[in-house]
């Protein structure tokens, strides 16, 4: 395993946390907001496809102080949601190459998907629990199909902004030092 510098997960903190500003700034202008694709989820995922699995904790944790400085979401659903996405993210590497645009493009729209319905569910329990206290009704129940339905748009742009730009997001300034060494490099460097 190499050594990754401190600083250079900082870097990821910050890229990762302004993505997700730009993300709902887009959310917030945009009259098409549902198609606005989730960049830090597509930072991740190329990050994931680059860096030692020993790393993927801390890449995670990067992802999850990042959503929890942006978002209103509950900080207990954003570290489940990054642990979960890192955890797919991993055993999705060990099955196929996640550096190739068609399964990098495949995984972020599923986990685009993933993660909206994820956390639809969090609000959802958020606001019974609200009424409950209040002694209100909860008014309607949780649609998981309702809820992909409303999360297709957005996955397929977060899709399509992996398979074209996902690379390049990988290439960040302060970033460089992620790079997971290659069978060849491990054997050139035994030498």
């Amino acid at each position: 395993m190499t050594r990754v510098a401190w600083y250079v997960w900082v870097f990821v903190a910050v890229w990762l946390a302004w993505l997700h500003a730009l993300q709902g700034a887009l959310v917030e202008r945009l009259a098409l907001s549902s198609w606005v694709p989730d960049l830090a989820l597509v930072l991740l995922l190329a990050l994931a496809a680059k860096v030692e699995r020993a790393h993927l904790a801390y890449l995670a944790a990067a992802y999850a102080a990042a959503r929890c400085a942006t978002s209103i979401d509950a900080p207990v659903a954003i570290v489940a949601a990054a642990l979960a996405l890192t955890t797919l993210a991993r055993i999705w590497r060990g099955v196929v190459e996640l550096g190739n645009p068609i399964p990098r493009a495949l995984l972020a729209a599923s986990c685009a998907c993933a993660l909206h319905v994820w956390f639809a569910l969090v609000h959802h329990v958020r606001f019974v629990a609200a009424a409950t206290a209040q002694a209100e009704t909860a008014g309607r129940g949780f649609d998981p199909l309702g809820e992909l339905a409303h999360a297709a748009p957005g996955a397929a742009a977060s899709a399509l902004v992996a398979l074209v730009l996902g690379p390049w997001l990988a290439r960040l300034p302060g970033l460089g030092a992620l790079g997971r060494r290659r069978p060849w490099q491990v054997t050139a460097s035994s030498r």
